[in-house]
């Protein structure tokens, strides 16, 4: 499944990134719902616990929603199928550090920052349910 998401920044100055996108098959949505799983294992043992973050690129941030000929109006997109997301990301990818997936026990998004800078950038999340909805679809 190729989405789009929201992207939020931290910064009331910048505001080039515009989107990240991803392509999420059935075998990354299953690993991304042990992880959760994984999350709310640890909830139920400690309240201290958060979120799990671990270091994850699988995610690109592009400056420009016109690559993709829409506008996000909620949290994320599915994209068609016909969508190139490698010639996106070759003409618009935005240069990042320090990428993060942030897995909650019911969802997950994603957070980095502009490269060379302090300007975190974090994506909209994705639920446990959605997840699930990419597997289902096979």
């Amino acid at each position: 499944m190729k989405l789009a998401l929201n992207v939020h920044i931290e910064d009331e100055y910048y505001d080039d990134i515009k989107i990240g996108v991803i392509e999420i098959t059935p075998k990354m949505a299953k690993q991304y719902l042990s992880l959760m799983d994984t999350a709310k294992e640890v909830k139920e043992k400690t309240h201290f616990f958060f979120r799990l973050c671990i270091f994850n690129g699988d995610l690109t941030y592009i400056e420009d929603t016109d690559a993709i000929s829409t506008e996000i109006e909620n949290d994320y997109i599915e994209l068609d199928d016909s969508i190139n997301l490698n010639d996106i990301i070759d003409t618009y990818e935005v240069r990042t550090e320090g990428d993060i997936l942030n897995v909650c026990e019911d969802s997950i998004y994603w957070d980095t920052y502009l490269k060379h800078t302090t300007i975190r950038i974090y994506t909209s999340e994705l639920s446990r349910k959605y997840l699930e909805s990419i597997i289902k679809k096979g």
